[in-house]
């Protein structure tokens, strides 16, 4: 039921429009009525009429007045004016606002409640239309993104499109903000149905707090993630201040919403047609997220410091051995312990010496795991005080580290079924998008990288791992198997299945397919 508000000072007048229409059996309502339009606009403000029907001459605030200053609040009511007086200026102004239209008094009921039912049906319209645009939104907002990644458009033009679609970001620096939600595929922790819900709960909060903190854009991107450009004018600090926005959106989520997310953080770069050099390096750091923790902001720096921690070895044994079992490397992890055993066993320290060290070493892999490796605490902290009393019972170096042994050959192990399981999901997406999108011309390594936020590099060497074929090879399988279909069962041309198969040259394609079944797309045909 529509909304309608009369106003009018003549209070005949108002009551005769009020009470003489059958404005119910129309599906409309009248919600209030005032005889000024200061009185007015406070009923506007709190019934939000779609419809208001309003003289123009009355005291305090006239019908043009109260149209102006409730279009500045909601634009999208409409007004109807009513005037004793045939006066073209007044006619001009209505116009001018809008007006669904200008009625001379007195007015004919009829002709009125018609002036109504179209206001309505032009209201209708528009809500339809702003509906329309808000569903069709992150649609665009994702090809824009896209085409930021891209790389091969000027930012005049970027910035020209960023404008239409409200997202003006009118700066010289851009960097990458990647995040993704922790434990985003276990379903008891967060039911699939919820994905969708989730990530613009997040990206809303992101929205506000980038807002507060600086400036910048946030985009829903497909799977778990959620990209956001943050930009400034000065590169200067302009990674620490990217960090600080990290780490207040996770704990946003972290206290409103009750999970926790994982952010990768790419470095400044000049110009926005550069951001995807920014957008790389953020989902490179991310693939380190299993290694270096969950629930943090992991930058570049972290990156080079993970690496130069794990190939320096010596006089950071604790360090060493920490970073082996959180990468899964069970028998590097093993060799670091056998190389403290001896260290050990050479150095002059007492039994008590020997056992202190030991229980350090049990303590920092414990502490380390609570990080990485949370679940596989929660089943091991009832095994502590076990670990304790045997370590304080131990009489030699081998049985020391032989309880070591125990333990880290189970996280190493934990470290990597997890990373396995990861690992198989990415590759499970790849092969759903690879079948989805082979019709695609120039379909690369690169492109699905971007779409699972990995570095192309490594997600080739997983492909070829898990599916023992390379991405290249089994691309060509997909496209070839469509094409042998296509020529089998239908009349297209040649050209045409090789367009519909992702070839944009035909030559080319014939190559592909004879080197792949041993015989033209022709021969093919005639046989089948």
């Amino acid at each position: 039921m529509y909304k309608i508000m009369v106003v009018d000072d003549d209070r005949i007048i108002r009551k005769g429009l009020i009470q003489t229409i059958p404005w119910t059996e129309h599906d409309l309502q009248v919600v209030g009525e005032a005889g000024d339009g200061e009185q007015a606009l406070a009923i506007i403000k709190e019934q939000r009429p779609q419809i208001v029907v309003s003289d123009i001459r009355m005291p305090f605030m006239d019908g043009l007045t109260l149209a102006k200053k409730t279009k500045e609040l909601y634009p999208d009511i409409k007004f109807i004016f009513l005037t004793g007086y045939e006066d073209f200026s007044y006619a001009k102004q209505a116009i001018d606002l809008q007006a669904v239209d200008y009625l001379l008094k007195p007015v004919d009921r009829q002709v009125l409640l018609e002036k109504v039912q179209k206001a309505a049906a032009q209201w209708d319209k528009e809500q339809g239309s702003a509906r329309q645009l808000q569903v069709a939104r992150p649609y665009l907002k994702s090809m824009l993104f896209n085409r930021i990644l891209s790389g091969k458009e000027a930012d005049s033009a970027l910035q020209h499109e960023l404008a239409e679609q409200g997202l003006s970001l009118k700066h010289r620096y851009f960097l990458a903000m990647l995040l993704r939600i922790d434990d985003y595929r276990k379903e008891e922790i967060h039911p699939k149905a919820e994905h969708k819900r989730l990530k613009e709960q997040i990206a809303t909060g992101a929205e506000r707090i980038l807002k507060h903190k600086g400036d910048g854009n946030v985009f829903v991107l497909e799977q778990n993630a959620i990209a956001v450009i943050y930009a400034a004018d000065v590169a200067d600090e302009m990674d620490e201040r990217a960090k600080d926005i990290a780490q207040s959106i996770c704990e946003w989520t972290r206290t409103d919403l009750k999970t926790t997310l994982t952010v990768g953080l790419g470095t400044a770069h000049e110009g926005l047609q550069n951001f995807a050099e920014s957008f790389d390096e953020a989902h490179s750091v991310m693939a380190f997220r299993h290694v270096i923790g969950r629930d943090k902001v992991i930058t570049m720096a972290d990156l080079d410091h993970l690496v130069s921690a794990v190939s320096d070895s010596e006089g950071q044994t604790e360090q060493n051995l920490l970073e082996k079992v959180r990468l899964g490397l069970a028998d590097d992890a093993q060799q670091v312990l056998s190389e403290a055993e001896d260290d050990l066993r050479n150095c002059r320290l007492s039994l008590g010496e020997v056992r202190l060290r030991a229980v350090d070493l049990f303590l920092a892999l414990f502490k380390g795991a609570e990080n990485w490796a949370p679940e596989w605490c929660k089943q091991h902290e009832g095994d502590k005080t076990d670990y304790y009393a045997k370590i304080s019972q131990a009489t030699t170096v081998t049985e020391l580290i032989g309880f070591l042994r125990d333990i880290v050959s189970s996280l190493s192990q934990y470290m990597t079924d997890e990373n396995s399981r990861e690992r198989t999901d990415v590759i499970d997406d790849v092969t759903e998008y690879i079948e989805q999108h082979y019709a695609e011309h120039g379909l690369s390594l690169q492109d699905i990288g971007r779409y699972v936020h990995m570095n192309p590099i490594y997600l080739s060497v997983l492909f070829k791992k898990k599916k023992k074929i390379t991405f290249t090879g089994f691309l060509l399988q997909i496209r070839m198997t469509h094409a042998m279909e296509m020529l089998r069962s239908t009349d297209l041309k040649t050209y045409e299945v090789a367009e519909q198969t992702g070839y944009s040259s035909p030559e080319y394609f014939g190559a592909c397919f004879k080197k792949y079944t041993g015989c033209s797309p022709l021969e093919f045909r005639n046989r089948s």
